[in-house]
């Protein structure tokens, strides 16, 4: 009974001993914490879920290009062959009631054939379209056929001219394989607004 009692007693004091223990390791632990400044004690909301940042894609600088560069050329009247201006008020006096058809062809080299000429009202305005047209060169870009379509009379809006510019194709002669060819000015007009002129193409 002694020894049993003895047993009790040094268990109770080992429980002290142990208690005594984790206070004093837990009143160290905070005097340790207490030193270090509180930004450097946070702990990140998301540390556990942090992920490995992502490289970045690389940009233009980073990827080479190789091939001929893309030229955008125009197809337009070759304005340093001095074309001939169309009057469009000398037109009127000459017919009011011209209804003109004029279709030519655009060579390998600008030139342009005039093939026919359909005029249902007074020939002379016919001759003078042919005489005018007939002094017109373009830029080498395309080659093909154009009709142009002139009707004085009348009133609609776009419906006084139109240029039909739909069977040309690019001039491989002129044009590389992968150059793009933009129309620009087609025709020389004075005395008309360009709100009665209309491209077809």
């Amino acid at each position: 009974m002694v020894k049993l009692a003895k047993l009790k007693s040094l268990s109770k004091y080992t429980v002290y001993a142990v208690a005594l223990l984790v206070g004093i390791l837990l009143f160290y632990r905070e005097m340790r914490l207490s030193a270090i400044p509180a930004a450097e004690k946070r702990i990140p909301f998301r540390l556990e879920e942090e992920e490995v940042p992502t490289p970045k894609r690389p940009g233009t600088r980073s990827i080479r290009i190789v091939g001929p560069p893309i030229k955008t050329l125009r197809f337009e009247l070759d304005f340093r062959r001095q074309p001939r201006p169309l009057n469009w008020r000398y037109l009127e006096r000459i017919d009011k009631r011209a209804d003109v058809m004029l279709e030519g062809f655009v060579d390998a080299e600008g030139l342009f054939v005039i093939n026919r000429v359909n005029d249902r009202g007074h020939p002379k305005a016919g001759r003078y379209i042919r005489e005018i047209l007939g002094t017109w060169h373009f830029m080498p870009y395309k080659t093909g056929r154009i009709r142009y379509y002139f009707n004085v009379p009348t009133n609609m809006e776009h419906m006084k001219v139109q240029i039909d510019l739909r069977a040309l194709q690019k001039n491989k002669r002129y044009v590389g394989l992968y150059d793009e060819v933009e129309d620009g000015m087609i025709y020389f007009f004075e005395g008309i607004d360009q709100n009665n002129v209309m491209m077809i193409n």
